[in-house]
């Protein structure tokens, strides 16, 4: 039968076991830290220099759409660029008018179709619904007191590479921030 002073000096041991791995776990930090904290530096240095080049390739892609309209984009290096559909937005004048207006369609629509789109448009909390509106058809928007803004090309400028880490994209981004809260 085991006794209870055999127990305490297996668990002293499986504590000293624990300890001293925790402490080596705190020095691999502390060494990790050390290497990261010793090319920070250059990293900052290489990303502000990354960020000026992506700003400059965006000033000249956002110069240069008419290269880009067949096809719109191109792969060189590994780096996709060019112009992709952005999303429509709406901008609504007046809320509560765009509420009113579409009731009154819906009172008077004939077609169930139709109501049923104007329908989706409406909320419980009686609000517009901006995505069921850009599905409107276009002769039923101009009787909205709504304007549509159209899609526009955006530009795009995207890596097409997957093989990154995780671990470097959070450096990136770590260091990333850091600029842009002035640290670095």
């Amino acid at each position: 039968m085991t006794t209870l002073l055999t127990i305490q000096a297996q668990t002293e041991f499986v504590a000293k076991r624990r300890r001293e791995a925790l402490d080596y776990a705190a020095q691999v930090e502390t060494q990790l830290q050390a290497v990261r904290d010793s090319h920070k530096n250059t990293l900052t240095k290489l990303i502000k220099s990354w960020t000026k080049a992506h700003e400059d390739l965006h000033t000249l892609l956002s110069s240069s759409e008419s290269l880009f309209v067949s096809p719109k984009s191109f792969v060189f290096d590994g780096i996709k660029v060019g112009f992709q559909v952005g999303k429509a937005t709406i901008d609504i004048d007046d809320k509560a008018e765009l509420v009113r207006t579409l009731q009154v369609l819906i009172d008077t629509e004939d077609d169930a179709q139709d109501v049923a789109g104007y329908q989706a448009c409406l909320r419980t909390v009686v609000t517009p619904h901006e995505p069921s509106l850009l599905r409107l058809p276009p002769h039923h928007l101009i009787q909205l007191p709504l304007t549509v803004k159209p899609a526009t090309n955006d530009v795009l400028i995207k890596p097409v590479d997957t093989d990154t880490t995780k671990a470097v994209d959070a450096l990136i981004k770590a260091i990333q921030a850091d600029i842009a809260d002035g640290a670095a």
